[in-house]
């Protein structure tokens, strides 16, 4: 932990009897201190209660592990749809620039896309091809609105650009 380099000064942060828990002395409010990949991370928990501390703790880590891991899968090239899928879908919810409903319509044309194209869930990303992308919006422009169609053309675009992917 650092601490104040001048002798005679009380310390701003103290350790917890908990790992990777540590308490901000001057407003008393816990931040989980975790390193995930050799990168220190350090947030506020947003509470001074230990108990509260100790449950978002917990959450903490999960996602902060969740997203390394999403993050290592598509630097290798190792992404299914579905992973780009989830990985688009967190990034929609935390979007705060997007009205709620706004999310929602995103939601329904994922939700189109993978009805309208069959085993595109479980495809490697980086085998997905331009020609492919083409068969399938054509069969799919005939079954649906204009609108539905370019939403759901736009919404495939954001997934596999999100995952920095260029057809071949």
């Amino acid at each position: 932990m650092k601490r104040n380099k001048r002798a005679g000064q009380k310390p701003v942060w103290s350790t917890t009897q908990y790992s990777n828990l540590i308490r901000y002395i001057p407003s008393g409010k816990y931040f989980a201190r975790i390193r995930v990949q050799g990168k220190l991370i350090r947030k506020s928990l947003k509470t001074d209660r230990i108990s509260v501390a100790k449950l978002r703790l917990g959450d903490f880590e999960k996602e902060e592990r969740r997203n390394v891991e999403s993050r290592v899968a598509a630097a290798s090239g190792k992404m299914t749809f579905g992973e780009a899928v989830g990985t688009f879908q967190e990034r929609l919810k935390a979007d705060i620039h997007l009205k709620p409903r706004s999310k929602e319509y995103r939601e329904e044309r994922v939700a189109a896309l993978l009805r309208s194209w069959p085993g595109l869930n479980e495809r490697d990303v980086r085998q997905i091809s331009r020609h492919e992308c083409l068969d399938w919006a054509q069969r799919f422009g005939e079954k649906c609105s204009p609108v539905a169609f370019n939403n759901t053309i736009g919404t495939l675009r954001m997934i596999l650009d999100k995952q920095a992917i260029r057809f071949r």
